[in-house]
Protein backbone atom coordinates (compact mmCIF):
# COMPACT_ATOMS: atom_id res chain seq x y z
CA UNK A 1 0.00 0.00 0.00
CA UNK A 2 2.72 2.42 0.51
CA UNK A 3 3.95 1.92 -2.88
CA UNK A 4 0.50 2.27 -4.52
CA UNK A 5 0.32 5.88 -2.54
CA UNK A 6 3.84 7.66 -2.71
CA UNK A 7 4.74 6.08 -6.45
CA UNK A 8 2.97 8.54 -8.49
CA UNK A 9 4.38 11.28 -6.12
CA UNK A 10 7.89 10.33 -5.88
CA UNK A 11 7.84 9.29 -9.58
CA UNK A 12 6.14 13.19 -10.64
CA UNK A 13 8.12 14.88 -8.35
CA UNK A 14 11.85 12.90 -7.75
CA UNK A 15 13.94 16.06 -6.53
CA UNK A 16 11.40 16.80 -4.05
CA UNK A 17 11.50 13.33 -1.80
CA UNK A 18 14.39 11.80 -0.39
CA UNK A 19 14.28 8.54 1.43
CA UNK A 20 15.31 8.44 5.34
CA UNK A 21 14.47 6.18 8.39
CA UNK A 22 14.22 7.43 12.38
CA UNK A 23 15.68 5.06 14.17
CA UNK A 24 14.81 5.82 17.77
CA UNK A 25 13.67 3.55 20.09
CA UNK A 26 15.87 1.09 21.24
CA UNK A 27 14.02 -1.71 19.76
CA UNK A 28 14.77 -0.11 16.86
CA UNK A 29 18.34 -1.05 16.56
CA UNK A 30 17.54 -5.10 17.09
CA UNK A 31 18.99 -6.93 14.28
CA UNK A 32 15.75 -8.36 13.18
CA UNK A 33 13.90 -5.15 13.33
CA UNK A 34 16.66 -3.06 11.45
CA UNK A 35 16.84 -5.75 8.69
CA UNK A 36 13.58 -5.47 8.28
CA UNK A 37 14.02 -1.49 7.88
CA UNK A 38 16.57 -2.41 5.58
CA UNK A 39 14.36 -5.00 3.50
CA UNK A 40 11.20 -2.39 3.34
CA UNK A 41 13.74 0.48 1.77
CA UNK A 42 15.26 -1.98 -0.71
CA UNK A 43 11.71 -3.24 -1.64
CA UNK A 44 10.49 0.11 -1.65
CA UNK A 45 12.87 2.30 -3.59
CA UNK A 46 13.29 -0.80 -6.42
CA UNK A 47 9.52 -0.12 -6.93
CA UNK A 48 10.28 3.52 -8.44
CA UNK A 49 10.97 4.19 -11.85
CA UNK A 50 14.76 4.00 -12.35
CA UNK A 51 15.22 8.05 -12.61
CA UNK A 52 13.56 8.28 -9.44
CA UNK A 53 15.65 5.72 -7.46
CA UNK A 54 18.48 7.49 -7.61
CA UNK A 55 17.21 11.17 -6.98
CA UNK A 56 14.97 9.62 -4.12
CA UNK A 57 17.53 7.38 -2.60
CA UNK A 58 20.94 9.07 -3.23
CA UNK A 59 21.56 12.30 -4.75
CA UNK A 60 18.62 14.92 -2.94
CA UNK A 61 20.75 13.68 -0.10
CA UNK A 62 23.93 14.47 -1.58
CA UNK A 63 22.71 17.67 -2.90
CA UNK A 64 21.30 18.49 0.37
CA UNK A 65 23.90 18.35 2.78
CA UNK A 66 26.18 19.54 -0.11
CA UNK A 67 28.73 16.48 -0.44
CA UNK A 68 30.71 17.06 -3.16
CA UNK A 69 31.18 13.45 -5.54
CA UNK A 70 34.05 12.97 -7.28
Amino acid sequence: SSVAFWKPVIDDHPWRMMWGTVLYYWWHYDSEVIHEVARFGRDFIAQLNPDAQENFAYRNAIEMLDIEIN
